[in-house]
Order: C-alpha cells, then sequence, then structure tokens
C-alpha cells in the first residue's frame, strides 16, 4: 500500500511538472519562510520566493537583519527575495524609516545578484501614504528593478487603494494571516492591476479557485514533497 501511494505520488509530480514546463501553465513560486526549509527535492521548474531579511520598524532604530535560518537548494533553483516589513498600527513613518528600506534593498540586489524583489509590508491604513512614497523611491532608485509586492485580499477587491500603484506584480493574499486551518472565503481580486499573480495557502480549502498567471503558495510549516505535490494537483485541476 506505501509502494503504490508513493509511486502514485511520484506520478503526480511528474505529470505537474511536465504541464508546467510547456508554457501554457501558471508559473509557481513556493514561499520559503523565516525557518529551516530543505528544497533540494525541487524540480527547477518551481521558484523559491525566500524570506531574505525583515525591518521592524516599531523598534526605537529599525535595522534589516537578514535571514538566519538554513535555506537548502538544488544548484540554479529560480529564486525570488523578499524582504519583510513590519509595522506599528499606530505608526507614523518618514525619511529615516524610507532610507533604512532603500539600504535593504540595496543590499538585497546586490548581494543575490536579482533583478526581482518583493516586498511584503504589513501597511496599516495610517501609512499608506508613507507607502506610495516608498514605493515610488525604489523604483526612481532602481528604474530597472522588477518589483513585486504583497497585499491583503481586500486592497484588490473592496478596498482596492493600490489601484493607483504601478509596480510589476501586487500579488493578493487568499488565505487567514493567523496561519490557521480554515476555509478560504476572501474575495477574488477585482482591481485590474491584481489580476496577474494570487498568493495561496495549503492549509486553506477554495470554494472559488483563483486563476492567475503566478502562483505564490505559502505553507505554515516546513515544505515537504507531498504537501508540494498536492498544491501542484490543485492548481492545476482547477487552472484548466
Amino acid at each position: 500500500m506505501r509502494s503504490t501511494a508513493i509511486k502514485s505520488a511520484h506520478l503526480w509530480w511528474i505529470a505537474c511538472v511536465a504541464v508546467s514546463a510547456l508554457g501554457a501553465e501558471p508559473r509557481i513560486y513556493l514561499w520559503a519562510w523565516d525557518r529551516p526549509e530543505d528544497l533540494r527535492f525541487l524540480e527547477p521548474q518551481i521558484g523559491v520566493a525566500y524570506f531574505a531579511g525583515e525591518i521592524d520598524l516599531s523598534e526605537k532604530k529599525p535595522v534589516f537583519r537578514p535571514r538566519t535560518k538554513a535555506l537548502l537548494l538544488p544548484k540554479a533553483q529560480p529564486t525570488l527575495p523578499v524582504l519583510h516589513v513590519r509595522a506599528k498600527r499606530s505608526g507614523r513613518y518618514g525619511d529615516a524609516e524610507q532610507k533604512v528600506i532603500l539600504e535593504a534593498i540595496r543590499r538585497l540586489v546586490a548581494d543575490s545578484r536579482t533583478e526581482v524583489i518583493q516586498l511584503d509590508f504589513e501597511v496599516y491604513d495610517s501609512q499608506r501614504d508613507f507607502y506610495r512614497g516608498l514605493i515610488r523611491s525604489i523604483q526612481e532608485e532602481n528604474p530597472n528593478l522588477k518589483l513585486s509586492v504583497t497585499a491583503l485580499a481586500s486592497w484588490c477587491a473592496r478596498d482596492a487603494w493600490l489601484k493607483d500603484i504601478s509596480v510589476t506584480e501586487i500579488v493578493p493574499m487568499l488565505f487567514d494571516p493567523s496561519h490557521k486551518n480554515g476555509d478560504a472565503r476572501h474575495a477574488l481580486p477585482q482591481a485590474s492591476n491584481c489580476k496577474t499573480a494570487v498568493g495561496i495557502a495549503t492549509y486553506e480549502t477554495y470554494r472559488s479557485f483563483p486563476r492567475a498567471k503566478t502562483y505564490y503558495i505559502f505553507s505554515n510549516r516546513a515544505w515537504r514533497r507531498e504537501d508540494v505535490i498536492r498544491m501542484l494537483a490543485l492548481i492545476h485541476e482547477n487552472y484548466r
């Protein structure tokens, strides 16, 4: 029974990767968050958007703290560094905080030799103007940088405040950020600039599955081969 299950899972894996390689199917990224990850089992068609470090703006003197957890990958695996920025709900930010974020992005671009960065910023209502200004400054300083940003599902639906932001990609996260199991009831993205990519999670079920060109998948535990196979199967089953 066990050998049959393993063989079946392996065939699913091969099938999903083969279909993805055709180019007609969406791109897939796994979010590798702030924990040890061994992803050496991945095929090269699967990208890894990895937690590269964070800045906590609630601190008196915010600084960039790079990733310290192990991240094991196959050689030449497609990767995307993710900068996580924490904010205090009542925080008011300005030039000093922007400078720290710009310096962190400058460092990540130099260290990873990448032209793509993903910004994962926990923005509260009072910080939206700061965020807009930050995006403009990032683009002015890095005109060739492809900037991907994460967003709450509501920012791309009823509260579409990102509609005027011009970035390479907005990734609405259609899952519970508390990382609990649940039934994802988030509204699907309506804003036109939120429809190319989407974030989903291993612990959610989706009544209405989103269609996108790029899928980012989050797991609330260290990635395992079987979790990747299951999510690939779900995407490809619903993408047809």
